[in-house]
């Protein structure tokens, strides 16, 4: 799944909070910092024991091209979109990439 920085903010209603200077296509989406982050948007998910917004750097560092988030973060270097509820933005991106690629879901 390609999708851009431009149809991301829009799928999840979230704001571009820092560009990192770069236009970019995500070629995914990750949560896990400890697997394949290379030209993925990392969406930081916040659960009872953990938030994801603490695996910023690492993300960055990893490889990923953009962040998704649900509170403001110092500078990373890659474009940062802020939404109010990261996991139900994930869904929204979810949905996106299902519309994109023309997949029909059954009820």
């Amino acid at each position: 799944m390609k999708i851009s920085l431009a149809e991301a903010i829009a799928a999840t209603g979230g704001r571009l909070a820092a560009n990192g200077g770069k236009e970019v296509v995500f070629v995914g989406v990750a949560t896990d910092t400890r697997k394949g982050l290379k030209g993925k948007l990392f969406c930081a998910l916040k659960g009872e024991r953990f938030d994801a917004h603490e695996f910023l750097g690492a993300a960055v560092e990893g490889g990923a091209a953009g962040v998704l988030i649900s509170r403001e973060a110092g500078p990373l270097g890659v474009p940062a979109i802020l939404a109010p509820d990261t996991q139900r933005a994930l869904g929204l991106l979810a949905k996106a990439a299902r519309r994109k690629a023309g997949f029909k879901v059954a009820a």
